[in-house]
């Protein structure tokens, strides 16, 4: 399809291309990520980027390549057929298709039943996710970021008033004992562990 030398099938290869290196990279970022309750903790960006950037480009790119895979696939429908088909030479494209899918079962039922070599590279990133949290302090229970101020001071045992004034030396003062201890970290630009380290 051509509109005044546009050509539609050069815009869904280089879309294609372009989602397949942001996916690379989202995904590499992911692989290596602290967990979930870590990042929130520890208040962990990659290159200045908060973790929830990268989720979001990685979806939304993911489909993204999806869609413009389809379409590439539309594109060359015949070409594709046409490596099935025994050519004069006596060369096709079956054995290595049947190859392909044969080794993307065995990676698959290999992941799902934990053999080596998919599993290890899943442990690596395992081992990787939880590296960042070595050398901070650990949170007191999860998600201890969601709690109020005076929740913490149950959980800690602490009156609200001493813990506030714990915080003043963070310059923290426009706070109660309804205050979310995320809240203020993000409006103070304060990782919550640091926080906590502070008033505990």
């Amino acid at each position: 399809m051509r509109t005044k030398g546009f050509r539609m099938r050069a815009l869904i290869s280089v879309f294609t291309l372009i989602s397949f290196v942001i996916l690379l990279l989202t995904g590499a970022e992911l692989y290596v990520a602290p967990h979930d309750h870590a990042i929130d903790w520890l208040w962990w960006t990659f290159l200045g980027i908060d973790q929830d950037v990268f989720t979001e480009l990685h979806i939304i790119f993911g489909l993204l390549f999806l869609v413009t895979s389809l379409a590439h696939i539309g594109y060359n429908i015949k070409p594709l057929l046409n490596y099935f088909k025994k050519p004069e030479n006596g060369l096709n494209f079956f054995t290595e298709a049947v190859v392909a899918s044969i080794l993307s079962l065995l990676i698959a039922l290999g992941t799902l039943a934990g053999l080596p070599g998919p599993a290890n590279i899943l442990e690596l990133g395992e081992q990787v996710q939880e590296s960042w949290t070595v050398s901070y302090p650990e949170a007191p229970i999860p998600n201890t970021e969601s709690l109020t101020i005076r929740q913490l001071t149950l959980l800690l045992e602490v009156d609200a008033t001493t813990l506030l004034k714990r915080l003043r030396t963070l310059n923290i003062n426009d706070v109660d004992e309804q205050s979310v201890i995320e809240a203020i970290a993000e409006e103070h630009d304060i990782a919550p562990y640091k926080i906590y380290t502070s008033i505990k």
